[in-house]
């Protein structure tokens, strides 16, 4: 599988189990993707692939490509773009180069599936979530990276839990669909 070639050779840290989630779930999606945070572009190759080989919708990345708290501060889009060109995904993705935030208030569109894997940091995670979820479609898909992050697993358990149903877990993603 494509897929599984993408993750062997993207650096990130995303397992194959989650790349193959997220290439089923942009695959079944027939409005708007977004995915919060990059990196290198290894999820948002998923994401554009699975799209491709489904309803073709756009996958919109959020990312201001200077790393995280965890990280320090690098700079990641020239990996990113060689990334999804070599991939041949360009085509599907549009680049929101700055803050989540910044990139809510400017987005217009509503979305089918949603893909958090930004900051790590619990007040960071909850804008994302508050931000975004609200642009998510009834019976959208959210699937948050990480879950193992505290930050991450107390917006899953505060906020997550109670506005999505039947929450599944494949490795560190936690994904349900918007009541």
């Amino acid at each position: 599988m494509l897929v599984d070639d993408i993750i062997r050779r993207v650096e990130g840290w995303l397992t194959l189990k989650e790349g193959r989630l997220l290439y089923n779930l942009a695959r079944k999606s027939k409005k708007c993707i977004v995915e919060i945070g990059a990196w290198k572009g290894k999820s948002t190759i998923c994401l554009a692939l699975g799209s491709a080989h489904g309803f073709c919708v756009p996958v919109i990345t959020v990312d201001h490509f200077h790393g995280s708290k965890e990280h320090g501060r690098v700079d990641t889009f020239k990996d990113f773009v060689r990334n999804v060109t070599h991939a041949n995904v360009d085509k599907y993705i549009v680049v929101y180069k700055m803050k989540s935030a910044d990139a809510a208030e400017k987005f217009g569109m509503t979305i089918d599936l949603l893909f958090i894997d930004g900051s790590h940091e619990y007040e960071d995670v909850k804008t994302d979530y508050r931000l975004w979820t609200k642009k998510l479609v009834k019976g959208g898909v959210l699937a948050m990276h990480d879950s193992n992050w505290p930050g991450v697993r107390a917006v899953i358990r505060n906020f997550m839990r109670h506005d999505f149903k039947r929450l599944k877990k494949v490795d560190s993603i936690v994904w349900g669909r918007k009541n």
